[in-house]
């Protein structure tokens, strides 16, 4: 199932066709090792699961008129306008999430 066993991060964004769905996705989200949710349809997640595994996860709650962006994401190279606490939580040392999260 995992394929990052020292963990990673993931950005995963949405655009609904009706209402936005952040309720029914948080608990989804939840199983994450962590996640911060960067702006009305985006979040990040540090996690072991590949792109594939957390749409499999998130497809139980979009219907096919919504669409979602999951791509791995690379700390190593970024640059942006957030709050610091954004940055923080992005740089902050992190164990290995727990296998399937």
């Amino acid at each position: 199932m995992s394929t990052y066993p020292f963990g990673k991060f993931l950005h995963v964004s949405f655009v609904w066709k009706g209402a936005a769905k952040t309720k029914e996705l948080e608990p989804i989200f939840n199983n994450a090792g962590d996640w911060l949710r960067h702006s009305a349809n985006g979040w990040i997640v540090w996690t072991t699961l590949s792109a594939q595994e957390w749409y499999n996860r998130l497809a139980l709650q979009i219907t096919k008129d919504d669409r979602t962006f999951i791509s791995e994401l690379n700390t190593a190279n970024m640059q942006g306008w957030m709050d610091k606490w954004e940055w923080d939580w992005i740089q902050k040392s992190r164990v290995p999430p727990l296998t399937g999260r």
